[in-house]
């Protein structure tokens, strides 16, 4: 393998990575970070707001199909009350994403209904949970991970790790640990 950036980066997603090329991801990751913290001078986390600006433009300079506030209803046939906060389509493709600043136990159990919404839909759709890509530490460790590990796990949630510049989608918990190639979206032009 080369020890340039590119080509670590062109790993395709979802494919097993072997020690070496997952320290190379992680180091990569860790200069993204580096980065990153370097253009917010004050080292806040991004808003709501903010992570649903940059996932829109990010994903439609992608051809994602983007639509805000999507109401169960308006998706399935279903009583449950409630919105998605972002529906992006590309092709055949649908991502679920839900905008988390935490996440806190309500954030959470609003996770758990809003897959269960999807899975008793009976429709093939991805789930993911966005949240700033500087905020990750609740997602890899402590109370909050289990919760988030086993919906990842068990009901099939992905994770996206959101920046201005850059998303990193996890399909699943194997990509958040970088045992798996995860997807990247930068801005295209």
């Amino acid at each position: 393998m080369a020890s340039d950036t590119g080509s670590v980066l062109d790993i395709l997603a979802g494919t097993p990575l072997k020690l070496e090329e997952s320290s190379a991801i992680e180091e990569v990751f860790s200069t993204f970070i580096d980065q990153i913290y370097a253009e917010r001078p004050d080292e806040s986390y991004l808003t709501e707001e903010l992570i649903r600006e940059a996932l829109e433009t990010l994903m439609t300079s992608n051809n994602y199909q983007v639509e805000h506030n999507v109401q169960y209803k308006t998706m399935f046939n279903t009583s449950v009350e409630g919105s998605f906060d972002i529906v992006s389509k590309q092709e055949s493709s649908v991502s679920i994403i839900t905008i988390c600043s935490g996440p806190s136990n309500e954030e959470i159990t609003n996770l758990g209904i809003q897959l269960d919404t999807i899975k008793s839909s009976g429709v093939n759709n991805k789930l993911y949970l966005a949240i700033d890509l500087l905020n990750n530490i609740p997602v890899l460790s402590g109370e909050s991970s289990r919760s988030i590990k086993a919906m990842m796990v068990d009901k099939g949630m992905g994770i996206a790790l959101v920046d201005s510049t850059l998303i990193i989608l996890c399909d699943n918990h194997d990509q958040l640990l970088l045992d798996e190639m995860p997807s990247l979206l930068f801005l295209s032009r």
